[in-house]
């Protein structure tokens, strides 16, 4: 077999497999992680050592956000509402000391944005960054 045939070979193998590797992003638990993984080193022997991602690379997909809420200048009572709003906002994406929103794909940031932040009375407007991959450095300091 030629180089150039064990190459197509191959890349026919990881397009064949990008289908049963798709639904990683939307796994809802380590387990099922591990079950597709396995359907897949079992399916395609050839593609295991590939398959043997660690979870930064795994997941998440979406690492962090940074939002910025814009009001309304007119809220009929600030106080009852925006406590509400508070509530619900610590309920879905943790304000406070904890990390920032983590989604597991763009798709489930968008349904969080739609479904929760734009229904809050007050917000005007959301704008997002997001956060693809995360930069950090293991070097150590010198003492």
């Amino acid at each position: 077999m030629s180089a150039t045939s064990s190459l197509r070979s191959l890349a026919a193998k990881v397009v064949a497999a990008a289908a049963l590797f798709a639904p990683l992003a939307h796994a809802a638990d380590e387990s099922s992680v591990t079950l597709i993984c396995e359907a897949v080193r079992s399916k395609y022997p050839d593609l295991a050592p590939y398959c043997g991602l660690a979870d930064a690379e795994r997941r998440p997909i979406v690492v962090g956000t940074t939002m910025q809420l814009a009001g309304d200048r007119k809220v009929s009572d600030p106080f009852v509402s925006g406590a509400q709003a508070g509530s619900r906002l610590r309920k879905d994406c943790g304000l406070g000391a904890t990390p920032p929103v983590v989604a597991r794909a763009i798709k489930a940031f968008g349904a969080f944005l739609n479904q929760v932040l734009l229904t809050l009375s007050g917000v005007a407007n959301v704008r997002t960054s997001v956060v693809l991959r995360e930069l950090k450095y293991e070097t150590a300091l010198p003492v």
